[in-house]
């Protein structure tokens, strides 16, 4: 390959995805030279075979289009002229290539021999944090015009635009970085190796400087990292602007001020200090509504207040809001009051890369193809990391062995003789901690405190609970564990047959200084073993056989009934819980010579080791799961257990249900004030929801009414013909709630989110409308089946054809679809919990012995404000409008209706019509505001 090489750029649409029976119907071809697009070839193919519905909607192909285009043996000729002597290129390869090389055999020609590139593969390494390789995502990324994908001169010319992007993006490369992926691409697919060494041979002749910011360290290029000295300034001191007009002077020409957020900002300040309450309270809540201002609202207070010695620690729901407040918030509050807040995102420790052990993998051939791509991508994402944080590149999973062998385990971890201990991306970020006063965490790692042996947080004056609403359900949800069988002897296999992982764990088990008897482990592992399996049997003829339990369900059980069980089972358990601590103890003695000697090891030798050890922390955990499930009589731990129907295969369960009371944690006591903030933190006359979920008496609140008018804005429906269904689980229902769906996406062209209770039902009702969506040019995604959250999301906002998603859970909430992205929203049934849930079951029990109804103290109050939030979607700014189509007649018809409804955003009143009226309301509602 020769750097002067003419790139042929292919995209290719079909009939299907089998090259020997499908059929092209559509070429382009992007010619490219020297980093110049040099020819555009374009040609529609007449497949002699009609497309289907589902093709045509994809590709904006017809049949009657078609069927004036010629064959693909009449273009075959000059197509195989233009392609030859040049290098095929591809946005995934494997298909383009194999598919056109098909047809040109089926045309009576040779195949394909020219050398190929993926840049599929090249976009995985240079563009290392991009969330989806998909051609049309890239295109957005590089904000390339694409207006028609799935047309293959579209997307072959975005294709031919990448190459290029990441051919200029090769060349400013280190040297180093680049000859460590030369090295690793071998396992790359076609001529894509071929074509990075010619890039290193060229970038060799020129011999670059390297670029400022980087810096080679044991041969390893590196970002460097901001000088901590100057990272918190020294703060002028100013009194804090009490009032609008005192804000306004403070603010300048920079920020508008708000009446209702400047009530807010005074109210943070003056709760954290103290001046006009009399009575000193710990916890204060404040319910602010979206497009109220809530960040700014609590951090500008914040800047006047916090300092390195005395930061504060603010707690919210997830890395989008994290960065957020990092990338949005903080920089606001900044150019206000100037350089005043230094925030810092802090993580376990697994979260950021080890640059030992990444250094490590580097010297170790490659064993995969994805391993390798992983190393590559990394290395080019180390000149533009400052953090470390393997977030940032933005994988669904960091399970993958790659990232098992190079996440960090903590500064014990690090060899102080290591040429990386000083560019140590965890030390740095203890010691930005040091250097900040804005200390971000995620509700999760906060709860995590209480279960430290020693507290990773400061203790400090103020404590901010961002989205707190769901804090009790987080604490609940990590008070919830489960163990599944399959998984024990999974870890069994690991410890004795972890050579099939490294290859040098053979030598390492073999040194004369290893401190385990292999043989004595291998016994109690296959003795452990043993057991498992005849408690596997003892569990199923108990509960299956003897109990007449049934497969596939929840089974609650009691103390009294472990108490109870046959006397052969609870020796089976007893005597696994001993193995389990007899092999728990061998490797802990392992671990602690390993560490005493850890520089006898070599750097390769460590990684093994600790990989291994690795397995000793899930085996630790897994020891104290069965101690607890079988010894805990505490009433507040509940036990059940579920089997299914494949193999008998065994889960565990036992969840905390006082998890959430957090005056019994260690981390509540450290912070003399606690502000909790939220957009849903009450349900209508009941204030006290939060404090309650909390464990705490009470928690003062003052609400702010959001600036939306929902009366001009939104409207509420419920549809007549729901009153006729009282089963909501029946097929009945659910072939309704798809007619609905079907009618109200055909006769209004909007986006509509539809909401579900149920994924089972979501997955039902998807297959009952997707073919008849496709037929009318409307896409249908669905949470579960047509991809990750995030690429759903991208795709149900990307402008361009109607969609509809079906989506549950997460959903509810943390969505932002502004704009005409949404305008509908389809409840399919109010966000009730299933009460004969083992875990619902025993919370409203525990409401009932406290003399309490469960139902109108946490199950009513909390699918309230999960009703709340899904409606939330809907309006996120002034210029949104729409609507939300209730399908549950219970809103209308149970006795809790009108809490439900009186607990509405003012303004949105239900209306109860036949659905075509409301589809005509809608076309008239949406269509108008459409067309201002």
């Amino acid at each position: 390959m020769k750097h002067d090489s003419v790139y042929a750029v292919v995209d290719l649409e079909t009939t299907g995805t089998n090259s020997k029976e499908d059929k092209i119907i559509q070429i382009g071809c992007v010619f490219v030279q020297n980093g110049q697009i040099i020819d555009i070839y374009r040609q529609d193919i007449n497949p002699r075979i009609k497309l289907t519905k589902q093709i045509e909607s994809l590709t904006r192909l017809t049949n009657q289009q078609l069927a004036s285009a010629p064959y693909f043996e009449d273009i075959a000729a000059e197509l195989m002229q233009k392609l030859t002597n040049c290098v095929f290129v591809a946005h995934n390869i494997y298909f383009d290539y194999q598919f056109l090389s098909q047809a040109f055999v089926q045309a009576g020609f040779e195949p394909l021999t020219m050398p190929g590139i993926d840049t599929v593969e090249l976009a995985q390494i240079f563009l290392p944090t991009l969330p989806s390789y998909r051609l049309t995502d890239i295109a957005d990324f590089l904000e390339y015009e694409h207006d028609r994908p799935h047309q293959a001169d579209s997307d072959a010319l975005v294709t031919s635009e990448l190459l290029i992007y990441i051919d200029q993006k090769i060349k400013q490369l280190p040297i180093c970085t680049l000859e460590q992926i030369v090295t690793l691409s071998r396992v790359l697919g076609k001529e894509t190796s071929d074509y990075l060494a010619m890039q290193l041979t060229q970038l060799k002749q020129n011999y670059p400087p390297l670029a400022p910011g980087l810096k080679v360290v044991n041969g390893l290029a590196l970002r460097q990292k901001p000088d901590m000295s100057d990272l918190y300034p020294h703060k002028v001191l100013t009194d804090f602007p009490v009032g609008v007009e005192a804000k306004t002077e403070a603010y300048g020409e920079l920020l508008e001020v708000r009446e209702s957020q400047s009530r807010m900002i005074d109210d943070v300040y003056q709760f954290f200090t103290n001046k006009t309450r009399e009575n000193v309270e710990k916890n204060f809540a404040i319910e602010a509504p979206t497009g109220s201002g809530k960040s700014f609202g609590y951090l500008y207070p914040m800047s006047f207040l916090a300092t390195c010695d005395n930061p504060v620690v603010l707690s919210t729901t997830s890395i989008l809001l994290e960065q957020q407040l990092i990338n949005e918030a903080i920089p606001l509050v900044n150019r206000v009051n100037q350089n005043s807040l230094v925030g810092t995102m802090i993580k376990s420790s697994r979260y950021f890369i080890d640059l030992n052990k990444f250094n490590v993998t580097l010297q170790q051939a490659p064993r995969q193809k994805q391993f390798a791509i992983h190393q590559m991508s990394v290395l080019v994402w180390l000149l533009d990391t400052e953090t470390g944080d393997l977030t940032e590149l933005n994988l669904a999973n960091l399970e993958h062995p790659f990232f098992r062998q190079v996440k960090h385990f903590g500064e014990r971890f690090i060899p102080t003789g290591s040429p990386f201990y000083e560019e140590d991306f965890w030390r740095y970020l203890k010691n930005r901690v040091n250097h900040s006063n804005v200390l971000i965490v995620n509700h999760a790692f906060l709860i995590k405190e209480n279960f430290r042996e020693f507290p990773w947080l400061p203790a400090s004056d103020y404590l901010i609970i961002d989205e707190a609403h769901h804090l009790p359900e987080i604490a609940e949800k990590m008070g919830r564990e489960q163990l599944d069988f399959s998984k024990i002897k999974f870890i069994f296999h690991k410890l004795t047959h972890f050579e099939e992982v490294m290859a040098n764990w053979t030598r390492i088990q073999g040194d004369k200084d290893w401190p385990i008897n292999v043989q004595l482990l291998n016994q109690i592992v296959t003795e452990s073993h043993q057991v498992l399996e005849n408690l596997e049997a003892d569990i199923v003829e108990t509960t299956v056989l003897d109990g007449k339990y049934k497969l596939n369900e929840e089974l609650l059980i009691s103390q009294e009934q472990l108490e109870n069980l046959p006397i052969y089972v609870v020796q089976d358990i007893y005597r696994l819980i001993r193995l389990l601590a007899d092999l728990n103890a061998l490797i802990n003695q392992c671990r602690d010579f390993c560490f005493q000697h850890w520089e006898k090891w070599l750097p390769s030798e460590q990684l093994s080791i600790q990989a291994w050890l690795d397995y000793q922390d899930e085996l630790q955990t897994i020891l104290a799961f069965v101690t607890d499930y079988i010894q805990n009589d505490n009433k507040q731990l509940i036990k059940w257990l579920f089997i299914d129907d494949d193999k008998y295969q065994i889960r565990l369960f036992k969840s905390d249900v006082g998890a959430s009371l957090v005056e019994d944690t260690t981390w509540y006591e450290r912070y003399q004030k606690i502000l909790y903030t939220g957009g849903t933190l009450s349900t209508g006359d009941q204030d006290n929801f939060l404090a309650k979920n909390l464990g705490i008496e009470s928690i003062p609140m003052v609400k702010f009414k959001g600036t939306f008018d929902y009366e001009q804005q939104a409207r509420l429906y419920l549809p007549t013909e729901s009153a006729q269904f009282t089963n909501l689980s029946s097929p009945y229902y659910e072939s309704y709630v798809a007619q609905s769906i079907l009618e109200l996406a055909k006769n209004n062209s909007v986006n509509i989110l539809v909401l579900f209770t149920s994924l089972d039902m979501l997955k039902n009702v998807y297959y009952k409308i997707q073919s008849s969506l496709i037929d009318d040019s409307i896409e249908t995604l669905a949470q579960g089946i047509t991809g990750s959250r995030e690429r759903i999301l991208k795709r149900f906002t990307k402008q361009g054809g109607q969609k509809v998603l079906l989506g549950a859970d997460s959903y509810w909430e943390g969505v932002d679809l502004p704009g005409d992205a949404l305008e509908l929203i389809v409840v399919v049934r109010l966000p009730f919990e299933s009460p004969d849930r083992p875990y619902i079951k025993e919370k409203l029990r525990l409401y009932q012995e406290r003399g309490l109804d469960g139902f109108q103290h946490y199950s009513l109050p909390k699918a309230i404000l999960r009703l709340r939030q899904g409606i939330g979607r809907l309006i996120r700014s002034n210029d949104d409008h729409g609507a939300i189509v209730i399908l549950d007649p219970r809103i209308e018809t149970a006795r809790y209706a009108k809490k439900i409804k009186q607990s509405l955003p003012d303004g949105l009143t239900l209306a109860v019509k036949p659905l075509d009226n409301i589809i005509s309301e809608l076309t008239d509602f949406i269509g108008k505001r459409n067309n201002r």
